[in-house]
């Protein structure tokens, strides 16, 4: 058995010791709350806000995502230390799901996309093969993530009654402010002349649903899987007789099939972020899917 086996035992047996409800900020002591990956860790920064009862961290580093994330000792150890946490929730961190059943069954673990209206693999251009049955992806969509927000929200409200009432009232300012962004991108869609687009993988159909894109097709059906000659063949055949104006391409993947099927095809090609990595920061959600909404705005309305 290799080190990181023994000492992901250890943590399971750690966290089936302790009773996440002792874990009390009156005491002294900041509750700890580690979240899974960038997009929750920066809600629950938001919600969080000025209190000094709660400690922050996150799990995965800013610059990684976690479709392929390989668990390290030290992350263990930051599971181990942690009162609670915050994850997405639908598979999306399947590389602790292990760990997170441990948590699960004390109470100390919030899937955060709980009780969201979800896409069923199939809709909204979701031919994926991912994590079960959904759409993984809630936090792409500004109303998604609003809800996502305030489910945080009262989760923290829930652990810490002392700081219910600033957990509340900053949930709904933030989730307040990410449906004014919904409808921001919604405004900018309804004026496009044409709404359909290609993208890379199915990170960006609920924000289509929510904001009035239509994603025809994706290029990459599962993380870490190149498109088979076929595949490509089929997504060129597509734009070319639908006439789609546009491929969208994603930090976190290569852009070498877009550029080849843009070269093929004569499509234009945008950068969207899904905001699974990036800079750590309160405002980088907000101010990455703005960038999103300019895009948009820039390569449909040619």
């Amino acid at each position: 058995m290799n080190k990181i086996n023994v000492f992901l035992l250890f943590v399971c047996f750690a966290l089936s010791s302790v009773n996440p409800h002792l874990a009390s900020a009156g005491e002294g002591k900041k509750i700890k709350v580690l979240t899974s990956f960038l997009p929750i860790y920066i809600f629950t920064l938001n919600v969080v806000g000025a209190s000094d009862r709660v400690e922050v961290d996150c799990l995965i580093p800013g610059e990684s995502g976690p479709h392929d994330y390989q668990m390290r000792p030290s992350d263990m150890r930051k599971v181990a230390h942690a009162d609670f946490m915050i994850i997405n929730g639908l598979g999306v961190e399947e590389f602790i799901s292990d760990i997170i059943a441990v948590k699960k069954r004390k109470g100390a673990v919030l899937e955060s996309a709980s009780g969201l209206p979800l896409l069923h693999a199939g809709e909204e251009g979701d031919d994926h093969d991912h994590h079960g049955d959904h759409n993984p992806h809630t936090w792409v969509s500004p109303r998604m993530a609003a809800m996502q927000v305030i489910n945080i929200s009262k989760f923290l409200a829930l652990i810490d009654p002392a700081g219910a009432d600033l957990y509340m009232a900053n949930g709904e300012r933030y989730a307040g402010r990410l449906h004014l962004l919904n409808e921001e991108i919604k405004s900018v869609v309804a004026g496009l002349p044409d709404k359909r687009i290609i993208t890379v993988h199915n990170a960006f159909d609920y924000l289509a649903r929510d904001t009035g894109l239509e994603v025809l097709s994706v290029i990459y059906h599962t993380p870490g899987e190149q498109p088979s000659a076929a595949e490509m063949g089929g997504i060129t055949t597509l734009i070319r007789k639908e006439k789609v104006k546009a491929i969208f391409s994603e930090p976190q993947f290569s852009d070498k099939m877009v550029n080849l099927i843009a070269k093929e095809t004569g499509a234009r090609v945008g950068m969207l972020d899904p905001v699974a990595t990036g800079e750590p920061s309160e405002w980088f959600y907000e101010v990455s899917m703005r960038k999103n909404r300019d895009v948009l705005k820039e390569i449909l309305s040619q």
